[in-house]
């Protein structure tokens, strides 16, 4: 019987095991002839996460189901199941996606009965309601009796089924000889094992040519090993741990502390159902209370309970008692040191910053090591970056008094946010929330004080930005054929400070492509390795030259290159954007510059220009810029590749900051890739480099089914860049250095 209750309260009838469960069962909606309706299912891992199999998402974004195209970046809708439906509604944004395959790599086909992969991880954009409990996982076992239930997770849809045969792949079930099958709409949902109480796997496939009830399901043991981020994840389960299921060493202290502070059954009737309320949870029944050790078990298993305690008690006055209760939970290490509330408020600041002024962030390393806080490990890309990193951060705890490392890299994050005009309200919102974070874990105001002094100094001498390589090309002959001509070049470096310094020849020399790939590669090699992170290229062109495909040069000559694959393209190995070098143009100069600003800075949630077929001429583009004065940017598809060339021209030096295009000759609408660069919001953040060079690796790999040439134009107005190089005169210009470098 428990006092500590997450669903009912009722210590005489707690809810049955299996309801708890299905308590975490999530259910993904797609768009089926105009109406939202679940087309499959997933389930709470715990924090912000859901797992789901990789071809469920596809079908709620409308996409073939075995579609291998990157889902990284995008969202989808979702409900929880243990939820009231007016409050279990949010999204979730694909941060980890591994694609249905066979065993050799390639698409999997209809008649194929097992397949790798098939796995994704969403993170979801808000806290689940709090009667929405993740469940406890185990390895799935031959001869195991399990259950499964349709994606809405409505207990009539139940089906029992029993493990037949494993195979390296996966694990293949039969259900029982009843009128209800598992059929399509319950894949993603987890497998529930009544034995061991536990989740066991996902239903990845139903094989109807094999025989009635026969499903192909994923066991927990290949999801352990295939998702990376779960090994990371504190797996759930804690807030049903007892006092059995803690060494002595480890409840003695805290059972006594309670034991002292809170002896009388109203003191602790009023600390727990305080603590209940801040974490979300229902209580026992008026007039009662939990005993010591079940309320000591809740301090040590159930993330944040000991924060919402030392919360309660400085509400309460009592400094004493809070600073007792932090060194006992400082020596056994209890989880979660935020309180929900805080951990909630801070993720929001996170969430806003990245969404809104994502170019402010410093990177990581630098922020992490001016805090003297050790590394950490790989923390992935996109909302769950962050998300990882605070939970990192939050598990590494300082002596009581003391400002912990989350506390730490929020006033450095802040303090070089405050110096950036349009990320400076972040920084004022993250010290806020320090300040109050500092107080309810009982750091001294001058603690906290010191440590912002400290971020201050080191934010007034850091780099702001991110580091680039600065290209400047000139072409030695206008020829547009496949093989593109000579070129004259510049290159800098920009270490962070937006100051770009001459980093290479800088002379009139015309080399082929080649030689400036490898000499761009050299310097990314560099700057990487004294940045400790990838730095960007910046490719400045004249508005002609904006054909020139130079995110597809390579480090080798043509002639070199072996007959099947070779080295992977420029934008292969690193994020690269095209710019305009601000020579001659249709508009002013001073009018470019203040759109750009305009723009670039503009708040406005708008969606960009689409520029399909009927646009054909620049007039059309301008016009449209200027029915739309708040776009930040511009996707261009259809027509030739020469006419999307000249309407990203006229986007860029109209003063349109942001414009992406494809390349390739066949002027069909871009479709996925642009699709999911569009769902990345404004302005264009970090990820959609990110998601462009993935792009580009495995174009390299298959054409076939990657037939875009995709191309990023990104003027940041706030980046300065290169000197202009001045052409020499024909007949002045030096000779090739030899005829076999000729493209």
């Amino acid at each position: 019987m428990r006092w500590f209750d997450p669903a009912t309260g009722d210590p005489d009838g707690p809810e049955s095991p299996e309801d708890e469960f299905r308590s975490g069962l999530v259910s993904l909606l797609g768009v089926r002839d105009g109406r939202r309706t679940v087309v499959g299912g997933g389930v709470f891992l715990g924090g912000r996460y859901v797992l789901t199999c990789a071809h469920v998402v596809n079908s709620a974004r409308g996409r073939e189901l075995m579609d291998r195209t990157d889902a990284r970046g995008t969202t989808v809708a979702v409900r929880f199941v243990g939820a009231d439906r007016a409050l279990g509604r949010g999204r979730g944004e694909v941060v980890e996606w591994n694609p249905p395959a066979r065993r050799d790599g390639r698409a999997v086909l209809p008649t194929d009965t097992a397949w790798e992969g098939d796995l994704a991880v969403l993170a979801l954009d808000a806290e689940p309601p709090p009667t929405v409990r993740a469940p406890r996982w185990c390895d799935l076992a031959v001869g195991r009796r399990l259950r499964a239930w349709l994606g809405d997770g409505l207990a009539i849809s139940a089906v029992d089924a029993t493990v037949k045969m494993v195979v390296r792949e996966g694990t293949y079930l039969e259900s029982d000889d009843t009128p209800r099958k598992i059929g399509p709409r319950y894949s993603g949902g987890p497998l529930w094992s009544r034995e061991d109480r536990a989740a066991v796997g996902l239903v990845s496939g139903v094989l109807p040519d094999k025989g009635e009830g026969l499903t192909f399901v994923i066991p927990w043991q290949r999801i352990l090993a295939e998702v990376p981020l779960l090994r990371d994840l504190p797996l759930p389960g804690a807030d049903r741990w007892t006092a059995a299921d803690f060494e002595p060493e480890d409840l003695t202290p805290v059972e006594c502390l309670l034991d002292a502070v809170l002896s009388g059954r109203e003191a602790r009737a009023l600390a727990a159902r305080a603590v209940c309320d801040k974490l979300g949870l229902a209580t026992g029944r008026d007039g009662t209370a939990p005993g010591v050790g079940e309320f000591a078990a809740l301090l040590l298993g159930r993330p944040r309970a000991a924060a919402a305690l030392l919360e309660h008690f400085l509400e309460q006055g009592d400094e004493r008692t809070a600073e007792q209760l932090l060194k006992v939970c400082h020596d056994v290490a209890a989880p979660g040191v935020l309180t929900p509330l805080m951990h909630r408020l801070l993720i929001g600041i996170l969430d806003d910053l990245h969404a809104k002024a994502p170019g402010a962030v410093p990177p990581d390393h630098a922020l992490l090591a001016a805090a003297r806080i050790l590394p950490l490990g790989p923390l992935g890309h996109g909302r769950a970056r962050y998300l990882r990193l605070v939970d990192e951060l939050e598990a590494r705890r300082a002596a009581p008094r003391l400002a912990g490392p989350l506390l730490r890299y929020v006033e450095h994050l802040a303090s070089a946010l405050v110096r950036r005009p349009e990320a400076e309200p972040y920084g004022k919102r993250l010290r806020d929330w320090s300040e109050m974070a500092a107080t309810k874990q009982a750091v001294p105001p001058a603690g906290l004080s010191a440590h912002r002094a400290m971020a201050e100094e080191w934010a007034a001498t850091a780099p702001t930005g991110a580091p680039r390589v600065v290209l400047r090309l000139n072409r030695y002959e206008n020829d547009t054929a496949a093989a593109p001509g000579r070129v004259q070049y510049g290159l800098w470096a920009d270490h962070g400070d937006g100051r770009p310094v001459p980093a290479g020849p800088n002379d009139d020399r015309p080399v082929p492509p080649h030689q400036v790939a490898a000499a761009v590669l050299a310097l990314v090699g560099d700057l990487a390795l004294e940045q400790d992170t990838d730095p960007r290229v910046e490719v400045f062109l004249d508005e002609r030259d904006l054909r020139l495909p130079v995110e597809e040069w390579t480090d080798r000559p043509p002639a070199a290159a072996p007959a099947a694959g070779g080295p992977h393209p420029l934008g292969s190995h690193t994020p690269l954007v095209v710019r305009l070098t601000g020579g001659p143009s249709a508009y002013p100069p001073q009018w470019r510059r203040r759109e750009l600003k305009r723009r670039w800075r503009s708040t406005a949630d708008t969606a960009p220009l689409d520029l399909g077929e009927a646009f054909t001429d620049a007039d059309q583009v301008v016009g449209e810029a200027l029915e739309n004065p708040d776009a930040a940017w511009a996707v261009i598809h259809g027509g030739t590749a020469e006419r999307r060339a000249e309407l990203a021209a006229a986007c860029l030096g109209f003063g349109v900051p942001i414009v992406l295009w494809d390349r390739s000759g066949t002027g069909a609408p871009p479709g996925e890739l642009f699709d999911r660069l569009r769902s990345l919001g404004h302005p264009c953040p970090a990820e959609a480099l990110e998601a462009l060079r993935t792009y580009r690796v495995q174009a390299h790999r298959s054409r076939e089914h990657h037939p875009l040439r995709p191309v990023l134009a990104r003027e940041d107005p706030d980046l300065v860049g290169p000197p202009s190089l001045t052409l020499t005169p024909f007949d002045d210009r030096p000779l090739p250095d030899t005829q076999e470098d000729a493209p």
